[in-house]
């Protein structure tokens, strides 16, 4: 893929991300909040089945990341469990990132 695809093909990705993260911002503290549908999480490069770790473009998404290695469903499960449990309930409208210092 040509570096200007893959600039392409980012900047829509981010579009998407800052939309539901506005979303989640200005909705979740109000409406949702007493179902407990209150917070998000972004991703970043995790080793799935849609993007594996041996992915022809993996080099360039473990060359943006601070970690320098993509993650795993694991780190993902353990921020789901987190924000469903009792510990999270005075949290909301939170946007959290887990993705190895992609963004940073």
């Amino acid at each position: 893929m040509a570096d200007n695809a893959i600039g392409q093909n980012m900047t829509l990705y981010t579009m998407s991300k800052s939309s539901l993260q506005g979303f989640t911002r200005g909705f979740g503290p109000r409406p949702w909040a007493e179902r407990h549908n209150r917070n998000a999480g972004a991703t970043g490069p995790i080793d799935t089945d849609m993007n594996p770790a041996d992915s022809p473009h993996a080099d360039y998404a473990r060359s943006r990341m601070a970690l320098g290695h993509y993650g795993a469903a694991e780190d993902v499960a353990g921020l789901v469990s987190f924000l469903s449990s009792d510990d999270a309930r005075h949290i909301t409208g939170s946007w959290i990132t887990v993705d190895g210092g992609f963004n940073a």
